[in-house]
């Protein structure tokens, strides 16, 4: 696959109109990692065991294929677009760092994040009161709290001490 990624070792597939990330043969080691504006989903556990801190996704994009993002343990913040829809199984497995999720009051499929997960204490799900995240961490017993998490700058736009401070 490495003949056919692109020059940040993303190999993507045109899908019916959809653009799909089938393979990551790029740097498994980096602060973040920016999905490519265009990429509307994920195929199953595509970046597995990436050593990123940080993951944004760019607007546009829908699907979360399970474990896209699994054992990606490093991993701390992500980012997902208001234009999200579904987020499958097991899609941050083994992602201990991870200690908050904005999730977009669009997302109406959400499989289960991460058995582990789903009952520690230090993990709490963002969202919308009444949307399909406020529901999921409800089921699962997991931490909800309505809003967005002022730890994570609104996709867009810098916030920093609840403050606006830039526009991306």
């Amino acid at each position: 696959c490495k003949a056919m990624a692109d020059e940040n070792g993303f190999v993507c597939v045109n899908v019916g109109g959809r653009r799909v990330v089938t393979d990551y043969v790029g740097s498994k080691d980096m602060d973040t990692l920016i999905i490519p504006e265009g990429v509307t989903e994920t195929a199953y556990g595509v970046f597995r065991e990436v050593h990123a801190r940080e993951v944004i996704l760019p607007e546009g994009f829908i699907r979360l294929a399970g474990s896209s993002f699994a054992d990606c343990r490093k991993l701390q913040k992500v980012t997902l677009p208001e234009s999200l829809r579904s987020i499958e199984q097991m899609v941050f497995q083994n992602c201990g760092a991870l200690k908050q999720l904005y999730i977009p009051e669009g997302v109406s499929t959400i499989g289960i994040l991460d058995l582990n997960r789903t009952k520690d204490p230090s993990f709490t799900i963002y969202g919308k009161r009444g949307s399909t995240a406020h529901s999921y961490a409800e089921k699962y017993g997991t931490n909800f709290v309505e809003g967005y998490p002022e730890e994570i700058a609104m996709p867009e736009f810098q916030v920093e001490s609840g403050v606006l401070t830039g526009y991306v």
